[in-house]
């Protein structure tokens, strides 16, 4: 902060002056003029602006690859713009918001195709610099019939999302609900059973883009939310497994219940195993899931189908969904 200017100092004594006044008249004491004071020298030096604490905010590192076509400019634009309306929706829930603090490129791997490679070598070859989260966006895509993975992250409060942002069949209002999603999984919220939460573990599937849909999570996740965002943002939490054993035993009251009404699937016990013990490091031999889960490595005709995907619109459905939808 630089040296108020003269204009500033007189606008002060003149306020001063009034309140000087103000008091002779109605008895305000001394600590009360003091205080007066003040605050009305923080708000001349700052402009009015609001003054928020560090740990509220989680500045992220915006990426892109080589594959993106449009300019700086625009791309840069496009995906702040993105990322300041999820911060908004999250913030709903949390105390915590989320702004970029730095964009750049990554060199993609053209002959990658898989989502979990491209998770790996996204991690070995971005670092953080001054942000706490790194968010990739990768056009490095070939279309493909079926369900496909579009996003993950390796758990809550990990610092890596990876995004696929080149597939056709995917407009601008579920790419938003799809960073809201990953976002959601970063503050420790697991998939739901409400077909009508962000948390659903199939996105991207149309429903952003009807005029009255709205993004919103689950009770339960919003509880999560709340929990896991006042302690990053009051206690400056940055693994999950620092969290107040007060906290964790209320977030467990949470992922039981998720867990009870959603068995088929396996992330809410992800986070519970989280909660006990330090994120797997990157070198571990795991593999990530689209639902910000660690799961162990397994041979690639094993593995899980993937959460956060593209419905199947080919005739032969490639992995049908464990839960009928509702109608």
């Amino acid at each position: 902060m630089g040296s108020p200017s003269r204009d500033h100092l007189t606008n002060i004594r003149g306020r001063f002056h009034d309140v000087r006044g103000c008091t002779s008249r109605k008895g305000i004491g001394p600590r009360v003029v003091v205080r007066i004071v003040l605050a009305v020298m923080i708000g001349t030096l700052t402009g009015g602006a609001p003054q928020s604490r560090a740990g509220d905010t989680i500045y992220v590192k915006v990426l892109v690859d080589e594959e993106e076509v449009f300019r700086d400019e625009v791309w840069k634009q496009r995906l702040r713009n993105r990322l300041e309306r999820a911060s908004e929706i999250l913030g709903q829930y949390s105390k915590v918001r989320f702004s970029v603090i730095e964009f750049d490129r990554w060199d993609s791997d053209d002959a990658t195709q898989d989502f979990l490679a491209s998770m790996r070598e996204f991690e070995s070859e971005v670092s953080l610099g001054r942000a706490r989260l790194a968010i990739g966006f990768s056009s490095q895509y070939q279309l493909k019939m079926g369900r496909d993975q579009l996003g993950g992250t390796r758990g809550a409060l990990h610092s890596h999302i990876l995004l696929r942002e080149g597939n056709p069949r995917v407009f601008e209002p579920d790419r938003l609900e799809l960073l809201v999603h990953e976002l959601g999984h970063y503050l420790g919220a697991a998939h739901s059973v409400d077909p009508d939460s962000v948390m659903r573990p199939v996105v991207a599937d149309g429903r952003a883009r009807r005029k009255a849909y709205r993004i919103r999570f689950d009770r339960e996740n919003g509880a999560i939310l709340r929990l896991v965002g006042a302690e990053v943002a009051q206690r400056g939490v940055r693994r999950f497994s620092d969290i107040s054993l007060r906290t964790r035993d209320k977030l467990r009251l949470q992922y039981a219940r998720i867990a009870m009404a959603f068995p088929d699937d396996p992330s809410a016990k992800k986070f519970l195993q989280l909660l006990d013990g330090p994120v797997t490091p990157v070198d571990h031999p795991t593999e990530v899931t689209t639902a910000g889960t660690l799961i162990p490595a397994l041979p690639p005709a094993t593995l899980p189908p993937p959460a956060t995907t593209l419905p199947n619109r080919s005739s032969a459905p490639a992995a049908p969904p464990r839960i009928p939808a509702r109608r």
